[in-house]
């Protein structure tokens, strides 16, 4: 595992992912499986965003950066009755620009790939935007980076990225741009059916051999 994936995964800690769970009514496990997932899908789609958004990403990913408590403020979004935080603000911001109108459509797949409600899936998509735009942010400042220079790093991280990524998802990120979702929702149907039965089928021989 690279230092990447490593770091992306230890984004969303233990107490975030239990508030999540709590406050969402959904099982731990299933909001863990969404977390891993919407991060790295974030971070594709970021690299397929339409450059008229770039200033505005530029923008958010400083101000966010900068932000030495966005982490906290993701927690308290997530463990609060309303679910609201200005850290998650900053993560549906960044859905907002790089899925554009379909960023209800991403949210829809990612919940039929964890078995979560779709609003719990779009709750966690923002958490996972707040905490990824915070991480690039930090990259961005620290290394004194410009927004095409992130984006050329990132892509020098595909292989990373796509690691990280859940099997019917890993094929598909870079069609995660505003123009293109679409197209995805429609391939990731059979793909999440094909994981789901492979899954049944793993159960059945574990129930057969005890």
């Amino acid at each position: 595992m690279s230092q990447l994936t490593e770091q992306l995964k230890a984004l969303a800690t233990p107490d975030m992912l239990r508030a999540a769970a709590t406050s969402l009514g959904e099982n731990e496990f299933a909001v863990s499986k969404a977390m891993q997932g919407a991060m790295p899908i974030i971070l594709s789609a970021l690299l397929d965003t339409p450059s008229q958004h770039h200033p505005q990403l530029t923008s958010l990913l400083n101000t966010a950066g900068a932000d030495t408590n966005l982490s906290a403020g993701v927690l308290q979004g997530l463990g609060s009755t309303d679910l609201s935080s200005e850290a998650l603000n900053t993560g549906s911001a960044l859905s907002e620009l790089i899925f554009g109108s379909k960023q209800a459509s991403v949210a829809n797949q990612l919940s039929n790939f964890a078995g979560i409600k779709s609003s719990s899936s779009t709750t966690l998509l923002n958490a996972g935007g707040a905490l990824a735009a915070s991480y690039i942010g930090q990259k961005m400042i620290a290394e004194k980076l410009s927004f095409n220079s992130i984006l050329a790093w990132l892509g020098q991280h595909k292989g990373d990225l796509s690691a990280i990524l859940p099997a019917s998802l890993a094929s598909n990120t870079s069609h995660y741009s505003t123009n293109n979702t679409s197209q995805v929702a429609k391939q990731l149907v059979p793909l999440i059916q094909m994981e789901l039965l492979q899954e049944t089928n793993i159960f059945f021989r574990f129930c057969c051999w005890h």
